[in-house]
């Protein structure tokens, strides 16, 4: 039940009692009551003419045989409306005219949206059942030719006519006598468009051996279904052995890759069934199975309910497994599934380290560290963790784990969310450990912007804490050969929070309380400097500072120099190590320089290797810690020693990169979008579309269409910032491009379950997005999942008012003429069902 139209005819069927529990199920009952007309006028002629609910239904179902197997479009109500399109009821030959009357005037018809006078099925579903059902009752006790019929249904490749394989599917289950014929000619119609729950275990095998045969003949047919929901019902107890059989396959070759996937799809859509957990283990632990393979059977395996030692000693095997054994992407599932619940806190950074993949940016194994733990860690936990990792000394964040693993923002996301809970009921020391968790080699901590800030005001606001943690950080300098560079490191813990008013004073304070000379004396340097600068000088004076040099004779000597301020031995240590520091990254630019160089001619017309134009679009975005600068020739100086010729290079390619013949599909663009990965030529080609629309929209018009369709589906899988200039374009002159591309997005990402849909809130929020809500609306509820989570009912909400906005009441073509089935309700109707949804 994956669409609106059945949403409805769930409405109606459960409005009297308890819902149906299969689709057959819904379908008889909604028939029944769209047969039964309650309006008072027809219930007086019913009492004068009585006519039973089944004669009428039986009579629609040979009137609406006739339209589907003829193709036409509806019934004419008199001569004078009638085409070849429209024939009138006498046309369609029914063995009882006058129920054959009686039944137009039912609810299972409504007037064509062009002529009144005409009647079109309400529902295109309704019509393939009653069909179906007709069909089935003459082949089955008339013997009507079963032949005759599939030469009807059959195209010449022997596969299902598309506009039949509805009233396939439904005649498969009605038919007993076809049953099995019609399965063996396309089982995949018969699971997508009928019901095969109510079937019995031997047809379930006969569509499970078919599928079987589909798999050996096409390995990538699965990629032709539009929802593997419907394979959930081929999940019978009494397969158990059968599935069991085609999981442990020893075979690795496509086919049985491809079957197996087939299998754990049909298991992944309905509820477990008992026996097959170990099976499922087998092949997530087998290294020889498609990637996707081995996920899929993860996930299904967990629904099975594994014991917590089971799931943490597969958790272990996974992430400390030797060679192939060890699986970042599954150990990332296994992480997400199991914590909190089953991994204590104080274990889970047990399983923490540098991804192993190296070619795709993200992965569910990042993504878990990155975004799912920073959110999910019960408040409780969050100590814990920090304390762990505060004493951890294994965890070396190289550049390339800082880049790819975005290891600074599940640090920063941990303390600023720790802070906030946890912060003003800890002790000075254990702050004092927190705050320096993240700081790399240098003592510097590179959180991102909102992380830092969040830290810094939440210090800047508690100025003793401020001073306590400053306190620890002299005290931790004690022992040092190099005080100066020692507290220069140290300070880093204090996040850039604004000092206290006070804190000149206050360092005067601990210059005479202080027993160390060395920190003593910087204690008193910092003193001056806040006076010298009017920095956190409140309450101190040239005044106060004599007085202390009175106070303290022994130490008044230090005020000579500070006042003469002669350059001191540790800012000379500081200005040599600045200095090292310079010219090593001095020496980083000339390496890269030297690097790139070998790439200039390809980057410049666009094919060089896509890790390399990703690299130069990070840097033209500015997505990189160590490239500095607020222009992008800032940025481009910063990152090697010849960034001018780079740069020109680069911004040649990137305008060249839309029409490079290495690209993805759309399809494989939004595929690795659902796995919250990117390819690397995503950013250069959205760099490339900017570059293109500043030198004039021909330059975006000369694009292919299926150019623009990956355009399209880059940004829309980006979905970051504002909405860029030419997308907009695009959403006004090539509406029907921007929908068909949105479909494909926004429904495999809406069936991925993912919290975040770019470009549905537009649809009835923007006016220039009409024409694309006119083409889009409807092919996204048609395929809007029915399991999902709380966050995607305003995606629901999106795209009903934008159907109630730009639909009409009544559809100007037929769901036939359009690709996609419609049951003739109104917006309203599908508000009706939302509301029966939440």
């Amino acid at each position: 039940m994956d669409n609106p139209q059945t949403l409805g005819l769930l409405a109606e069927a459960i409005r009297d009692g308890q819902g149906p529990t299969t689709r057959l199920e819904t379908f008889r009952l909604a028939c029944r009551k769209l047969a039964d007309e309650d309006s008072k006028q027809h219930r007086a002629h019913a009492r004068a003419t009585p006519t039973l609910v089944d004669e009428i239904l039986a009579a629609a179902g040979q009137l609406f045989a006739v339209m589907l197997l003829s193709d036409k479009s509806g019934i004419a109500l008199d001569r004078e409306s009638a085409n070849e399109h429209y024939p009138t009821v006498d046309d369609f030959a029914p063995a009882d005219l006058s129920v054959a009357r009686v039944a137009t005037t039912r609810k299972l018809f409504r007037p064509a949206p062009d002529v009144p006078e005409r009647l079109v099925p309400s529902h295109r579903s309704i019509a393939e059942f009653l069909a179906a059902q007709w069909l089935a009752e003459r082949i089955d006790r008339q013997g009507l030719p079963l032949g005759r019929v599939l030469n009807l249904f059959l195209g010449s490749d022997t596969r299902t006519v598309s506009g039949l394989r509805g009233l396939y599917g439904w005649l498969a289950l009605h038919c007993h006598v076809a049953r099995q014929r019609l399965i063996d000619a396309d089982p995949l119609t018969v699971i997508l468009y009928g019901d095969v729950k109510p079937m019995s275990v031997d047809d379930k095998r006969r569509l499970l051996m078919g599928l079987q045969r589909e798999a050996e003949a096409q390995i990538y047919y699965r990629w032709e279904i539009p929802s593997v929901r419907q394979l959930g019902a081929l999940a019978d107890e009494g397969l158990t052995n059968d599935f069991a059989a085609i999981l442990g396959r020893q075979k690795r070759d496509d086919a049985s890759q491809s079957m197996t996937a087939c299998v754990l799809d049909v298991l992944g859509e309905a509820e477990p069934i008992p026996g097959l957990g170990p099976a499922l283990k087998a092949i997530v632990l087998d290294p020889g199975r498609w990637p996707g393979i081995r996920r899929q059977a993860l996930e299904t395996w967990l629904r099975h309910s594994p014991s917590a030692d089971e799931s943490i000693a597969l958790l272990d095997t996974l992430r400390f497994g030797q060679g192939s054994e060890a699986d970042d992407e599954l150990t990332g599932v296994l992480l997400a599934a199991l914590y909190p619940g089953q991994i204590p806190a104080k274990e889970l950074l047990g399983y923490l380290h540098p991804p192993k993949e190296r070619k795709l940016v993200g992965g569910r194994y990042a993504t878990f560290w990155r975004y799912i733990l920073p959110r999910s860690a019960p408040e409780a936990d969050l100590p814990i963790l920090l304390d762990q990792l505060a004493g951890r000394t294994d965890l070396v964040v190289s550049d390339e784990m800082a880049l790819r693993f975005d290891w600074y923002r599940m640090l920063g996301a941990l303390l600023s969310r720790a802070l906030q809970i946890h912060g003003d009921h800890i002790g000075d020391e254990r702050l004092y450990a927190w705050l320096g968790i993240g700081a790399d080699r240098d003592r510097e901590s590179r959180w991102e912007s909102e992380h830092r800030q969040s830290i810094s005001s939440w210090l800047g606001a508690r100025p003793q804490r401020y001073k306590a943690i400053l306190g620890l950080c002299y005290r931790h300098c004690e022992s040092a050969e190099h005080i100066r560079l020692c507290l220069f490191n140290q300070e880093h813990r204090l996040h850039g929070a604004p000092p206290p008013d006070d804190i000149g004073l206050w360092h005067l304070e601990q210059a005479s309380l202080t027993i160390h000379d060395g920190l003593a004396e910087q204690h008193l340097y910092e003193a001056v400097r806040a006076l010298m600068f009017g920095i956190g000088c409140a309450d101190l004076s040239l005044e106060k500072i004599e007085a202390w040099g009175e106070a303290n004779p022994g130490r008044r000597h230090w005020l000579d120099s500070m006042l003469a301020w002669e350059i001191p031995e540790w800012r000379q240590e500081e200005a040599v190590r600045a200095k090292t520091r310079k010219l090593e990254s001095a020496g980083q630019k000339r390496s890269k320089a030297i690097a790139i160089s070998r790439h200039l001619e390809t980057i410049q017309n666009g094919t060089a290797p896509p890790g390399v134009m990703h690299e130069l679009a990070g840097v033209w975005l500015d997505h990189y810690f160590n490239t500095h600068g607020s222009t992008v020739q800032e940025r481009f100086d910063s990152y090697c020693d010849n960034g001018r010729e780079v740069l020109e290079a680069a911004e040649a390619g990137f305008f060249h990169c839309p029409e490079r013949s290495d690209l993805p599909t759309v399809e494989e663009i939004v595929d690795l979008s659902t796995k919250r990965t990117e390819h690397y030529i995503r950013n250069p080609c959205l760099v490339g579309m900017e570059l293109r629309w500043r030198a004039g929209e021909s330059f975006v018009d000369c694009l292919s269409e299926e150019q623009l369709r990956l355009m399209l589906a880059f940004r829309l899988t980006y979905g970051a910032g504002n909405e860029p200039a030419w997308f907009s374009y695009l959403v006004r002159t090539r509406p029907a491009l921007v929908a068909e591309v949105l479909v494909i997005y926004a429904a495999a990402t809406l069936k991925a379950r993912q919290d975040y849909v770019y470009g549905l809130y537009a649809l009835p929020n923007d006016a220039d997005y009409q024409a694309v809500a006119e083409l889009a609306v409807i092919p996204l509820l048609t395929s809007f999942p029915v399991r999902i989570k709380s966050v995607q009912l305003s995606y629901l909400d999106n795209l009903l008012k934008a159907a109630l906005r730009y639909v009409p009441a009544q559809p100007r073509t037929s769901g036939a003429e359009v690709g996609f089935e419609s049951d003739g309700r109104s917006p309203k109707g599908l508000l009706a069902d939302r509301r029966h949804v939440d």
